[in-house]
């Protein structure tokens, strides 16, 4: 096995990873390990080695924002139509039960339910 003799430090700057995690890469994958001059262990990091999360591929990322934007604009014009019937609605409530404010700023049946009681 061809690879570089490194501390766990060392491998894990590399590998962009922590500590404990090569640790245990290195327990899980039987790395060789040894003591370095310095008193702190060495282990024999494969060439092929990475640990970091995989790069997704370009296209891949192209097409999932190109789907993320078209949902995007199918909910903005979702919430478009609610709000236009929720307006719709409200107006049609204040008609009816004439509970809207009137355009000299009174409350029409509410007051007068209101003087009732």
């Amino acid at each position: 096995m061809t690879g570089t003799w490194m501390s766990y430090g060392e491998a894990a700057a590399k590998l962009n990873s922590s500590v404990g995690a090569v640790r245990k890469r290195a327990l899980r994958g039987h790395w060789a390990r040894q003591a370095g001059n310095d008193g702190k262990a060495r282990i024999l990091v494969p060439d092929e080695t990475s640990m970091g999360r995989p790069t997704p591929v370009r296209g891949d990322m192209v097409s999932t924002v190109s789907a993320l934007q078209a949902h995007i604009e199918t909910l903005k014009a979702e919430l478009a139509a609610s709000e236009a019937r929720v307006d719709k609605l409200s107006t049609e409530l204040a008609g009816e039960a004439g509970w809207g404010e009137r355009g000299d700023g009174s409350c029409g049946t509410e007051r007068r339910l209101m003087r009732s009681r």
